[in-house]
């Protein structure tokens, strides 16, 4: 996620991704003692 551009394993920051992290993101909120 943080790499420079010219690194070879360089990519934008992609679908799975933000799917992952906003999945995170509701599991903490339906879940705030975890």
């Amino acid at each position: 996620m943080m790499r420079s551009p010219d690194h070879k394993n360089y990519r934008e920051c992609g679908d799975q991704f933000l799917r992952n992290f906003l999945r995170g993101l509701t599991q903490r909120v339906h879940n705030p003692k975890a």
